[in-house]
C-alpha cells in the first residue's frame, strides 16, 4: 500500500512537473515574445526620435530662410523708399527747370517784342533825322 502511494505521488509528481514546465515553457515564450515586441517598439521609437530631430532641423532651416527673405523684403521695401523720393526729388527738378525754360522763353519773347519796338523807333527816328536833313 505504501509503495502505491508513493507510485500515485510520484505520477501526480510527475504531471504537476510537465504542467509547471509547460507553464514555465507558456510563460518563457510570452516573455520572448514581449522582449521582441518591446526591441521592435524601441525601433520604432528611436525612428520617430531620429524623424522628430530631421523634422526640427529642418523647421529651423525654414526659420532661418524665413528670417533671411524678410531681412531681404525688407531691405528692398527701404530702397524703394529711397527711388521713390528719389523719383519725387527729380520730378521736381524737371518741374523746375520746365518752369525756367517757360521764364526764359516768355523773357526771350519780351526781348524779341522789345528789339522789335526798337528797331520800329529806330526807324522812325531815322526817318524824323531824315525829315529835318532835307
Amino acid at each position: 500500500m505504501v509503495a502505491d502511494e508513493v507510485r500515485k505521488l510520484a505520477e501526480r509528481t510527475s504531471l504537476s512537473t510537465r504542467e509547471i514546465i509547460s507553464t514555465v515553457s507558456a510563460i518563457q515564450s510570452e516573455a520572448n515574445a514581449t522582449v521582441l515586441s518591446m526591441q521592435q517598439a524601441v525601433k520604432q521609437v528611436e525612428h520617430g526620435v531620429q524623424c522628430a530631430q530631421e523634422a526640427s532641423t529642418a523647421i529651423a532651416s525654414i526659420r532661418q530662410n524665413a528670417d533671411q527673405v524678410v531681412e531681404q523684403v525688407s531691405e528692398i521695401s527701404d530702397s524703394m523708399r529711397e527711388q521713390s523720393s528719389a523719383s519725387n526729388m527729380m520730378a521736381q527738378q524737371v518741374e523746375q527747370v520746365a518752369q525756367m525754360s517757360e521764364e526764359s522763353s516768355s523773357v526771350a519773347q519780351n526781348t524779341a517784342n522789345e528789339s522789335a519796338r526798337l528797331r520800329q523807333l529806330s526807324s522812325e527816328l531815322d526817318e524824323a533825322i531824315a525829315y529835318y536833313r532835307v
